[in-house]
């Protein structure tokens, strides 16, 4: 997988386990830095950080600080090249 799809495929991971549903979209309950996402996704900070304004451009997710939410978990699924 690309590093677009393994960044997908984590978030929809953390979805399942740290998500909480509210108003806006799914809040992931895990307080993670650009480098640490960036090492389980084996790719620099700074391609991370791209990755991450590239899914707020397409709104996939909003995040701000630590604070990722999930808005639209259909087009990460595919995003990640999950769906069947």
């Amino acid at each position: 997988k690309n590093i677009r799809e393994r960044l997908a495929e984590l978030l929809l991971i953390f979805e399942k386990k740290y998500g909480e549903k509210t108003s806006k979209g799914t809040r992931l309950n895990i307080a993670l830095s650009r480098e640490e996402l960036a090492e389980l996704i084996g790719t620099t900070q700074e391609s991370a950080i791209r990755l991450i304004s590239e899914f707020k451009q397409d709104g996939l997710i909003t995040a701000q600080g630590k604070e990722i939410v999930l808005l639209n978990i259909p087009r990460l699924t595919e995003t990640a090249n999950l769906s069947d």
